[in-house]
């Protein structure tokens, strides 16, 4: 009868480099996964400031609702004298920001009463993301977007709410323009990049 000796140390090494790719490759198929959420949201948003930059230059005014009205409507329209404007919004879970899930909606920012009424909600972006956004210039800054912060004074860890505002003359940026930074573990994953002279956007 042959007496088992057990197992080699080459085949010990073999088994072991078996495991070692495996796990290599569960890795890059989960990197994959993420990365096209990230691309997904990245394309979303330089979408959508397509289609608002498209919508401003086609729209002769932004439409105001009277009071009373919770959605703009064709029986309560008034005459217009607010532009049309994109809200990126972080969602809120009680006094805190959730990471990661922000909703993008098409609207008028009502200065007299600071309220933003909303027309239309186009994209939910992936809930694996934080946007950081830094604007090329402070004047870019819209009213509403000061520095978002807790009841505590601590800051939160992305912009919780931002607006972009074209001109409809010349399809200039009147609010928003700078870069918009996709964060994920701390680390940049993408940018989507918007020019205050031209309304040119890109992602990168």
């Amino acid at each position: 009868m042959k007496k088992n000796k057990g197992y080699t140390l080459v085949e010990m090494l073999i088994v072991i480099a078996i495991m070692a790719i495996v796990s290599g490759m569960a890795f890059v198929t989960i990197g994959i996964v993420y990365q096209a959420k990230y691309n997904a949201a990245i394309d979303t948003l330089n979408s959508q400031m397509d289609s608002l930059w498209i919508k401003t230059k086609a729209l002769s005014q932004g439409k105001v609702q009277v009071d009373g009205a919770d959605q703009i409507s064709d029986k309560t329209k008034v005459e217009a004298v607010y532009p049309l404007c994109m809200r990126i919004k972080e969602n809120a879970v009680d006094d805190d920001v959730r990471d990661g899930s922000y909703e993008v909606a098409i609207g008028y920012y009502d200065v007299s009463k600071d309220k933003f009424i909303e027309k239309e909600k186009v994209a939910t972006l992936t809930d694996i993301i934080n946007i950081n956004y830094n604007a090329a210039k402070d004047e870019q800054k819209h009213p509403k977007n000061a520095t978002p912060t807790k009841a505590n004074g601590d800051t939160y860890s992305s912009t919780s709410e931002v607006y972009i505002e074209f001109n409809k003359s010349d399809g200039s940026v009147r609010y928003g323009a700078g870069t918009y930074e996709i964060i994920y573990n701390d680390r940049v994953v993408g940018t989507v990049y918007l020019d205050a002279m031209t309304g040119n956007h890109y992602a990168k």
